[in-house]
């Protein structure tokens, strides 16, 4: 596990092995970070999922979200509340969120 001085760790999150935090990453408290994955310069918020050897660079994670496996969210993605990135997904310069529930 690799934690630069930098980073910043909220209560209660559980890093698993061979996890990189790089940079001035900020994660939330209550916080799941599977193995293999990389995180630099990212804003990491609470109650966030983020499975195995995802790759996240200058971007947000909204509360709730969860990420991967094996996703690539590059620079300037901004990723809302509740919303899910699946496998294999490659973000880019995107704003996304969850869809809002319809009341009938």
């Amino acid at each position: 596990m690799v934690i630069d001085a930098e980073v910043e760790i909220g209560p209660d999150t559980v890093i698993e092995p061979y996890v990189q935090l790089l940079g001035k990453t900020r994660v939330g408290s209550k916080c799941l970070i599977r193995s293999y994955t990389v995180i630099e310069d990212a804003v990491i918020a609470n109650d966030v999922l983020i499975r195995q050897n995802c790759v996240i660079t200058e971007s947000s994670i909204g509360s709730g979200a969860k990420i991967g496996p094996f996703a690539h969210i590059r620079p300037g993605s901004e990723i809302g509340e509740e919303a899910h990135i699946g496998n294999f997904v490659e973000t880019k310069k995107q704003s996304l969120a969850r869809a809002p529930r319809r009341t009938i």
